[in-house]
């Protein structure tokens, strides 16, 4: 499978930039019909489109340049985004059409695209319009589709970009409606919180703490919304990720509700263990990734036959830092209404952590896990697809999930081609599916800067 990256490395300015000067007409608002968010007490956008362009009103407190990015949907990392700039020449504002396939002060595009409409300074804020077509066909641009976009902002003192420090953020915009509504919650559903009970995260760089919980056995529910609550914000750096499993009590030696219930202990990955009694994963957390909300057809069994759940987390500490206390979990919202179908996690990759680690030397390991039709073709059933979790803990450039059907290749399930670990996400997948003749492969490409990994 081949690679794809999105940017060109060449860097020849094809046309001038857009340049005005400082007095300008009024900015009205009011003209910005698609919405306006404060991303920051210091930087607000404000946005609409028509059928061909974007139009944006950047909205700093800045004293000097500030940006703005499209970042990769997977992502969201300066890698990979599109950023216009503001910046100036003794009082007169431009915009710079940039891109960057790493950290550090982005490129100039071959092709200027943005262009800066107006331009005003006033009460301590500077106000730059600009507008750029929704599609500008730029390799090095990335288009403005439906559903949420990935955005990025940061603001500078200097009249032309410099480091930001800490003035930047993320956050997502939908600028485009994909007319997509998230699923009501059910009248009769209730909440449950499942929380380390006050661990010490511990001194040692990696540990992979456990802890079991009983869920409602007294007859079949079903699972229909699961959070993460990351507490105290003390905790949140040392916090690497977490996986909810269900899980059956069973009075067996190697059953994990049992071990972990009235303790917390270290612990391997119940999937793969026979004698876990854990059956699948609910939910997955890292950095970036918010609420799974099921559709109103499924949900996720738990009952007589799931009746414990099992939080696996992983702390990470490599500073060593002392005294830091956790109670992170999930909290988990179930429906004694049983929907027409139950829902369930494919796992795919290398969850053991089997494959091999790049050699000495060697800059990139191309690796693949393949689900193929031999294994498909057991389904009783097709299936339908409501979301997908690409993670490479700390040290993978990119990744996708490839799915073929009589040979031929559909478009990929999910892709990330400048991965963070700081910036993951749950990607909502709702309306594909997967037949049982389909094959589905997993591909992961490894950094130069790894020894070893771990998922």
């Amino acid at each position: 499978l081949n690679l794809i990256i999105m940017y060109r490395k060449s860097a020849v300015l094809l046309s001038l930039l857009s340049v005005v000067a400082l007095a300008a007409a009024a900015f009205d608002p009011a003209s910005y019909t698609g919405g306006s968010k404060t991303l920051n007490v210091n930087y607000k956008v404000y946005w609409r489109t028509d059928s061909s362009n974007i139009y944006l009103a950047l909205d700093s407190a800045s004293t000097g340049w500030f940006g703005f990015a499209i970042g990769e949907s997977g992502s969201g990392s300066m890698p990979g985004a599109d950023f216009v700039t503001v910046q100036f020449d003794n009082g007169v504002a431009s915009v710079v059409d940039r891109w960057n396939d790493q950290f550090g002060l982005p490129k100039v595009d071959c092709s200027q695209d943005w262009t800066l409409v107006n331009f005003e300074r006033a009460n301590g804020r500077s106000i730059a319009e600009i507008r750029r077509p929704l599609n500008t066909s730029d390799t090095q641009d990335r288009p403005i589709v439906a559903g949420p976009t990935r955005i990025l902002y940061a603001w500078g003192d200097s009249q032309t970009p410099s480091y930001h420090g800490d003035n930047r953020g993320l956050d997502a915009i939908e600028f485009v409606s994909s007319g997509y509504v998230l699923p009501p919650l059910p009248s009769d559903g209730v909440y449950a919180d499942f929380l380390m009970p006050n661990v010490s995260v511990p001194t040692s760089e990696t540990t992979y703490a456990c802890k079991s919980f009983p869920l409602p056995s007294d007859r079949p529910y079903h699972a229909v919304s699961v959070q993460a609550l990351v507490q105290p914000a003390t905790s949140v750096p040392y916090v690497h990720h977490f996986i909810a499993y269900l899980c059956k009590y069973e009075n067996t030696n190697g059953n994990y509700p049992k071990i972990y219930e009235n303790t917390v202990g270290t612990c391997s990955s119940p999937i793969g263990v026979s004698t876990s009694g854990c059956s699948m994963v609910l939910y997955v957390w890292a950095s970036g990734v918010g609420e799974l909300r099921m559709p109103p057809e499924a949900g996720y069994p738990i009952g007589p036959n799931t009746n414990y759940l099992v939080l696996e987390v992983h702390y990470n500490n490599p500073s060593g830092t002392m005294g830091i206390v956790d109670n992170s979990g999930v909290r988990v919202m179930y429906t004694p209404t049983i929907r027409a179908n139950e829902a369930a996690t494919l796992v795919m990759g290398d969850p053991l952590t089997q494959f091999s680690p790049l050699a000495a030397a060697q800059s990139n390991l191309h690796t693949e896990a393949s689900c193929t039709s031999t294994c498909t073709s057991n389904w009783p059933h097709d299936i339908n697809v409501i979301g997908s979790f690409l993670h490479m803990h700390q040290h993978g450039k990119r990744m996708w999930t490839s799915h073929w059907r009589a040979g031929q290749r559909l478009p990929d399930i999910n892709r990330v081609d400048f991965y963070s670990y700081h910036l993951q996400q749950l990607t909502d997948l709702i309306g594909n599916d997967f037949s049982q003749s389909d094959m589905h492969a997993m591909t992961l490409g490894l950094s130069h800067s790894l020894s070893r990994y771990k998922l």
